[in-house]
């Protein structure tokens, strides 16, 4: 098993992300036949004592300084066996289709669940002056592209792309409020390469112009 992570710097742990490859999966879920006997679940919000233990080890090995780089590979390859192995254990259902289809089956009727939905859209609101990629967001709720789309929609009843373009002109709108920030000054803060391109999807979101949305305001 191939194991890839980087170094973590001391202080509190927020977040860990364990990314184990389906092969490992499908060497613990099948019979002496080779056949597919579980199917591992999508569950949020859960709180198993032994997944926490792997989490607080495999960081506490990672935070060690000067380690021997073997032995970190070796253990991490024995916490995602066991971590594996605890999944296959208390978190699958019998299904004979096979793993990665019965995983994805579970966003079919489910949005984000809301900690990955919330480090979708902080993500979003502190990176608007950028160009913000399907990929980045996928990424950060641990999906492909194609299901994240598809779990985002229905946790928030907009694409990526349009959820994106409201929160930008949500904020164009605040800024407009701002006498001294030009049109052009107002579209590069909120993603958009120019002052006409802010003012056509502004005016297809609100209804108005940009400048016509200001002069309403300081009446």
């Amino acid at each position: 098993m191939e194991v890839r992570y980087l170094h973590i710097e001391a202080g509190p742990l927020k977040l860990l992300h364990f990314y184990l490859p389906t092969d490992l999966f499908g060497a613990l879920q099948t019979d002496s036949y080779g056949t597919h006997i579980a199917c591992l679940l999508y569950k949020g919000g859960i709180n198993d004592p032994l997944i926490q233990s792997i989490g607080f080890a495999v960081a506490e090995e990672l935070m060690q300084e000067g380690r021997n780089e073997r032995v970190t590979q070796m253990l991490l390859e024995s916490f995602g066996v066991g971590l594996a192995a605890r999944l296959m254990q208390r978190y699958t259902r019998d299904d004979q289709r096979g793993l990665s289809e019965s995983y994805f089956d579970a966003y079919s009727g489910k949005g984000l669940d809301r900690g990955r939905l919330s480090r979708v859209v902080e993500f979003i609101q502190e990176n608007l002056e950028t160009d913000i990629s399907l990929d980045d967001l996928a990424r950060i709720a641990c999906l492909s592209v194609f299901h994240f789309c598809r779990a985002f929609k229905t946790a928030t009843g907009a694409s990526p792309f349009r959820y994106i373009s409201e929160v930008r002109i949500g904020k164009a709108k605040t800024l407009l409020k701002d006498p001294y920030m030009t049109i052009d000054d107002i579209a590069l803060s909120t993603g958009f390469s120019s002052g006409a391109n802010l003012a056509r999807a502004f005016k297809k979101f609100v209804g108005v112009s940009p400048t016509q949305y200001r002069s309403k305001s300081f009446e």
